[in-house]
């Protein structure tokens, strides 16, 4: 019985580290995107629309959600 307690109470626990680390995940992907979009207010459509690297990329790509 004590088996069966000690495997339920480290399943809970490891719900809870891996609920822990999806909400950091979330959190810090959140205030990188929240600074990227900062980055790009006031470019014009263009700016933001147009090549800015060598492979082509274009900035509003990388603030999609």
């Amino acid at each position: 019985m004590a088996a069966i307690l000690t495997t339920k109470a480290n399943s809970n626990l490891e719900r809870a580290m891996t609920d822990d680390v999806k909400t950091a995940l979330h959190d810090t992907l959140r205030r990188a995107r929240e600074a990227n979009l900062s980055k790009l207010e006031g470019l014009s459509e263009y700016d933001l629309r147009r090549p800015m690297t060598p492979t082509g990329s274009v900035p509003c790509a990388f603030s999609l959600s």
